[in-house]
């Protein structure tokens, strides 16, 4: 009888580490497919090139005219100058600008960006 005892209890303790394992097992695979979120940088089919020249950032954007954000910033992430522009902008002032590296940023309506660095000097 105490043999039988022992080999249930045994066997009781063995399936609930099995239930417990299988459940951070599946714990584990849903973190796994939640946490893999496809991220595009680049907008699809357009490309942004930037020119300094003197006082004017002239830009030029290809595609289409959306409804896009136009983000002027300093590298450690300091905003400069924010614009939402249905229309393309073809340059920007950048006369009030000290010398310095900025980047400007093209974020459309899905969270897709282009960006490019440029040098104020």
């Amino acid at each position: 009888m105490r043999n039988t005892f022992s080999v249930w209890a045994c066997l009781l303790i063995f399936c609930v580490s099995l239930t417990a394992a299988d459940d951070k097992k599946s714990d584990k695979a849903k973190i796994s497919k939640t946490a893999k979120k496809e991220v595009l940088v680049n907008i699809p089919g357009r490309t942004l090139d930037v020119e300094v020249s003197k006082e004017l950032l002239k830009i030029n954007l290809s595609g289409d005219a959306q409804l896009l954000d136009w983000i002027l910033f300093q590298p450690k992430g300091e905003v400069i100058s924010r614009i939402s522009s249905q229309s393309n902008i073809d340059a920007i002032d950048i006369s009030t600008l000290d010398k310095g590296t900025y980047v400007l940023m093209v974020k459309d309506e899905e969270g897709r960006i282009l960006h490019q660095t440029f040098n104020r000097v």
